[in-house]
């Protein structure tokens, strides 16, 4: 039995550089990963299976099944049992179903036989990468897990190796009731026009160079798709109004194309503290306090 964690994908920061020619939005977003998510099992079996219990998405239309199928076309196929254990809402804004997808990539790269040229290595990467990019925008950068900037449709990566600690946050969902087509309505509230000739992208210019110009550029750059998710999504508001009222919070922001926000803090200690208090004043939300990397 091996066990991979789906990483929540938090968005530091999220522009929208307007509509691609193929229809996409131009995205330019720095993303972290928390140390909290779903948890994927692998187990041997007779046969393919996938077990989610309590999941109410019919398994045809999992992402977890998808990037199983599609790993066994391109690598030869282990029968295997995955079980999902759900732990994050669902349509959170944190990349859960992208982030699934991505652990069974990775679940299932670790039943290939090893390699010890680092040529071949790259090779796997690359094509695990390939597998991961026609599955969804988010499954390559949640493939990565780790600091990066995220440009274009979200498949354009670049690592940001800087010297930053994990940074102590709290991150919360009301669990309101979430539109199906919430992704959909929040960009067509947002109503970007078509993304200009050159784009000057967030982190081009050296604006993250180091960790106290991180924390400015989340400041600073913010997320443009929350203001358009108020309208669609009324605990974003109560959210960021239950995480500024923290002490030691230093920047509240939601994440993607939201409901779940998040708040910076100065301290793990005082993350703590907060996650403590809002559930203790809000027992029916999702709070969690996490370090993002």
């Amino acid at each position: 039995m091996t066990t991979e964690l789906a990483r929540a994908k938090i968005n530091l920061t999220l522009r929208v550089h307007g509509r691609r020619p193929d229809g996409f939005h131009e995205l330019d977003s720095i993303v972290a990963f928390a140390d909290v998510g779903d948890v994927l099992t692998l187990e041997a079996a007779d046969c393919f299976q996938f077990v989610a219990p309590g999941l109410a998405v019919p398994p045809d239309d999992n992402l977890v099944v998808k990037a199983a199928h599609a790993f066994f076309a391109a690598f030869r196929q282990r029968p295997c049992r995955l079980i999902l254990d759900k732990q994050l809402p669902i349509a959170a804004g944190m990349g859960g179903g992208s982030a699934d997808a991505a652990a069974t990539l990775r679940l299932l790269a670790k039943t290939l036989p090893p390699l010890d040229d680092i040529a071949d290595q790259i090779q796997r990467h690359v094509r695990l990468m390939q597998i991961a990019e026609p599955l969804g925008s988010d499954v390559t950068v949640c493939l990565a897990s780790q600091l990066i900037h995220m440009r274009g449709r979200g498949h354009d990566l670049t690592p940001l190796l800087l010297p930053v600690r994990p940074l102590p946050a709290v991150l919360v969902n009301t669990r309101d009731r979430v539109p199906a087509s919430k992704t959909a309505a929040v960009f067509q509230a947002l109503a970007a026009g078509p993304m200009p000739s050159r784009v000057v992208y967030t982190v081009d210019d050296g604006a993250a160079r180091d960790a106290a110009a991180l924390q400015s550029l989340i400041v600073s750059v913010g997320n443009d798709l929350e203001r358009p998710a108020r309208r669609v999504l009324p605990g974003v508001d109560r959210a960021l109004r239950a995480l500024s009222s923290q002490d030691g919070v230093l920047v509240t922001r939601m994440s993607g194309a939201g409901p779940t926000c998040f708040g910076l803090f100065d301290t793990s200690e005082t993350a703590a503290a907060a996650a403590e208090n809002l559930r203790a004043a809000h027992p029916t939300w999702w709070v969690v306090a996490t370090a993002l990397s």
